[in-house]
């Protein structure tokens, strides 16, 4: 996990601008959240600007979930072309 954001854990190791640049959405993001069953984290945590000690904060896992959703993002993002 890193320091930072819920949507930098979703879209580590790109960046914000990286993830715009990718024409990559929030709501892309959500259905990568609802594909993994967490996206009651946006409401539990407040948003995708919510910054928390992640490893302590998350389950074991949530953790594997979000690690999942990375590897989603990257799938959608190569099928896009």
């Amino acid at each position: 996990m890193t320091v930072g954001s819920l949507r930098d854990q979703v879209i580590y190791p790109d960046t914000f601008d990286e993830m715009k640049s990718k024409k990559i959405t929030d709501q892309d993001l959500v259905i990568l959240l609802e594909k993994v069953q967490l996206k009651y984290l946006l409401e539990r945590e407040n948003g995708w600007n919510s910054v928390q000690d992640w490893l302590d904060v998350l389950s074991g896992g949530e953790k594997q979930r979000i690690a999942v959703s990375k590897v989603l993002k990257e799938f959608i993002y190569f099928l896009s072309f």
